[in-house]
């Protein structure tokens, strides 16, 4: 039942069933079955944004999956109380358990994992401002871009690229962008689409050559998308509300100042 009204989207009748499923494995002291529900537990409560409780859930399930010895299993959950901990902007204890991870990962050879893992490691030092671990543990990713999804590779790309600019290798980025561009017309793809979109228009924002107005017209195509990514809609966002303040250090232009009080407000709600 629990998975019929998960199918459904009804988070509330899950969560409950899952409940009760909880309290009879309790009782019947299946440890297995027990770990894999406090598993399910936590996803529920981590997609619908109650953070403290999926850790919880998480914990518990690391616990019984310790008991069995899987290690698997119990990587999987670490990485999951990872995730956790950077949605709570613990980012050094996000980073801990990412890389206590990876080489279980590694070892089993599990290539899903393994770029999700270094992905969500790259990710954390880059908010961190390692910009040089950033890059070593993206562009891992990026050396298996041929055992993961189009969609996966867009979003090692969504971070190389921004590392890479920081890092004034503007020239591997552009091509970056280009080698994404053409991923984003074989795939039919609207977050492939928009975070192509944003980088291209990143790159070129970098360009003396190029006339803002071209990045601008860049970063209004994927603002006012329907929203398929909410960090590249953001990211778009802020880069183009930049873009409004240096227009606006140049000209003095009202309308550009009108602008960035509009978007400055949307990024606040």
């Amino acid at each position: 039942m629990a998975i019929l009204y998960n199918i459904e989207g009804k988070l509330d009748e899950t969560l409950t069933y899952l409940q009760k499923g909880l309290e009879l494995l309790k009782q019947v002291g299946a440890i297995n079955e027990l770990a894999r529900l406090n598993i399910n537990l936590g996803v529920v409560h981590h997609f619908s944004g109650n953070l403290n409780t999926s850790l919880s859930y998480y914990k518990e399930a690391l616990k019984n999956f310790q008991k069995i010895g899987n290690n698997l299993t119990i990587a999987t959950t670490i990485y999951n109380i990872g995730l956790i901990y950077n949605l709570q902007g613990k980012l050094r204890d996000a980073l801990a358990s990412y890389e206590f991870t990876i080489p279980i990962f590694q070892e089993l050879n599990n290539i899903s994992l393994i770029t999700a893992c270094y992905n969500s490691t790259g990710k954390v030092y880059f908010d961190l401002g390692l910009i040089e671990e950033a890059e070593n543990y993206l562009s891992l990713v990026y050396q298996l871009k041929n055992k993961i999804t189009p969609v996966s590779l867009s979003k090692t790309l969504f971070y190389l690229v921004q590392v890479l600019i920081i890092r004034n290798k503007i020239t591997v980025a552009n091509d970056l962008v280009n080698e994404l561009e053409n991923i984003s017309q074989d795939q039919d793809n609207n977050v492939i689409k928009h975070r192509y979109q944003f980088l291209k228009g990143l790159v070129l924002s970098v360009d003396e050559k190029v006339e803002l107005g071209k990045v601008e017209e860049i970063y209004l195509q994927v603002i006012n998308a329907p929203v398929t990514d909410q960090e590249t809609t953001i990211n778009a966002i802020i880069n183009y509300c930049y873009l409004l303040i240096k227009k606006y250090s140049q000209k003095k232009n009202e309308e550009a100042l009108e602008r960035l009080e509009y978007y400055s407000d949307r990024l606040s709600k």
